[in-house]
């Protein structure tokens, strides 16, 4: 049963060290992603969220207009 064990736990070894070396490989793919696809739209990303932020600080006047305009036609 020891060398039954000690076969497992080579496998189990051999595995891991393929799933390490997957990892790695998929870690590479994923760092050519960011720096070819994902890092050059930084710019882009802030500028659509400086656009969201102004209008998002517009809304609640827009907000409080609505609401009188509402109200005078419930009148």
């Amino acid at each position: 049963t020891r060398r039954s064990s000690d076969l497992a736990l080579t496998r189990i070894r051999q595995r891991l060290v393929r799933i390490g070396e997957g990892l790695g490989t998929l870690g590479s793919a994923l760092a050519g992603v960011e720096a070819g696809h994902l890092r050059p739209l930084g710019p882009a990303v802030i500028a659509i969220n400086a656009q969201f932020e102004i209008i998002l600080s517009a809304l609640p006047g827009i907000a409080a207009k609505a609401a009188i305009v509402a109200q005078r036609r419930v009148r």
